[in-house]
């Protein structure tokens, strides 16, 4: 199980990438349910980052707002290799 900073990083890291994504692809991704998905949020909203969010089919979260020192240039590729890079360390 992640700890919530670094699920709060993974999510910044996925939106930026995807630019958009639904709640439920964001739960999935990180392992959480929506409800964690919504709180990581609002923590982002703390940090200056503003997260948006449109309903309907082809609705989802995407970056409102961001400011750009929080910039940390991971896509979707390198999320991909911090991931089993994350498995490796925890053997």
């Amino acid at each position: 199980m992640m700890s919530k900073c670094s699920n709060v990083l993974i999510m910044l890291m996925l939106l930026r990438s995807r630019q958009k994504m639904k709640i439920e692809e964001l739960a999935d991704k990180l392992g959480v349910g929506k409800r964690m998905v919504r709180e990581y949020k609002k923590e982002l909203k703390k940090l200056g980052i503003w997260i948006g969010s449109t309903r309907g089919r082809y609705g989802g979260y995407f970056i409102e707002r961001d400011n750009n020192i929080y910039n940390l240039g991971v896509d979707e590729q390198d999320y991909s290799v911090l991931k089993m890079v994350e498995g490796y360390l925890k053997q």
